[in-house]
């Protein structure tokens, strides 16, 4: 995150590179590059002046941080695309230098080119790199990019999800949720649901695997990873570990349907 940003100077400085904003304490912006933003030019000058490297511009987003005046939080660096294995620890220790490194070079950068920015400061750090995904189980039910496109419903659902298929893709290319078509997946109200057998991995017994490493397909998963759809499993999970205990069963005679309507009981949208 940014402190000792001037929100005002700010939020007037991109409404004249074309993205107004609510309010000085609600602000929102963002460069990629090939996506028409006002503030792809100034990106481009810092590329020309050295400040940033060509792929710091693939992805930037900034936000306001509400009950804080003055700081700026911030999704992104991303990192070089060689750093792409979550699951090893010297990829992710290069990974970390990457990302503080890209970091320093927007901050010149926006001292430099973004006004209210001339004296911000590096208030904190994310305190490790998010990884999206490493490894997933394959479950009882495998959750597919078709079940998603198709808005595929389950008698033993623990979750429904409006979030779309989010994979970056390379420069140019629309995101899923970006395009247009007549499969239920692009209706405003779509939405799919997560199974209890997809935390059930296949060859072992008395485990649940909730969260991004829940058995799904690559595409699907980019879909049911994120924190809300978390939440849920994790809920589902600890709700039939309980029962598992208290019934002195295991995981696959929990009965899904059974708990769904307890889910549902304590508040799930089911």
């Amino acid at each position: 995150m940014l402190g000792g940003v001037d929100s005002e100077r700010l939020c007037a400085f991109l409404a004249r590179h074309g993205q107004p904003q609510e309010s000085p304490r609600f602000m929102h912006f963002w460069m990629v590059w090939g996506r028409k933003s006002g503030l792809e030019p100034l990106f481009r000058q810092g590329v020309e002046e050295g400040l940033l490297l060509e792929r710091d511009g693939d992805y930037f987003q900034g936000f306001s941080v509400p009950g804080q005046p003055g700081v700026i939080s911030f999704n992104c660096p991303r990192l070089a695309a060689e750093l792409n294995d979550g699951a090893d620890a010297w990829t992710l220790s290069r990974a970390q230098i990457d990302g503080k490194e890209a970091i320093e070079r927007l901050v010149r950068f926006l001292r430099r080119h973004f006004e209210g920015c001339e004296r911000a400061f590096i208030s904190s750090y994310a305190p490790m790199v998010g990884v999206r995904e490493t490894r997933r189980i394959v479950g009882e039910y495998v959750l597919t990019l078709e079940d998603i496109l198709y808005c595929k419903t389950f008698p033993d659902a623990i979750c429904r999800n409006h979030y779309p298929v989010d994979i970056h893709t390379p420069r140019g290319q629309k995101l899923y949720h970006e395009r247009s078509g007549d499969l239920p997946y692009f209706k405003p109200d779509a939405f799919h649901e997560i199974p209890y057998r997809s935390l059930i991995p296949l060859g072992l017994s008395n485990v649940l695997v909730p969260g991004r490493c829940a058995s799904a397909t690559f595409e699907a998963q980019s879909a049911i990873r994120v924190q809300q759809n978390c939440h849920s499993m994790g809920e589902a999970a600890g709700v039939a570990a309980a029962w598992c205990a208290a019934r002195d069963v295991g995981v696959r005679e929990i009965d899904g349907v059974e708990l769904r309507e307890a889910l549902r009981r304590q508040g799930a949208n089911l």
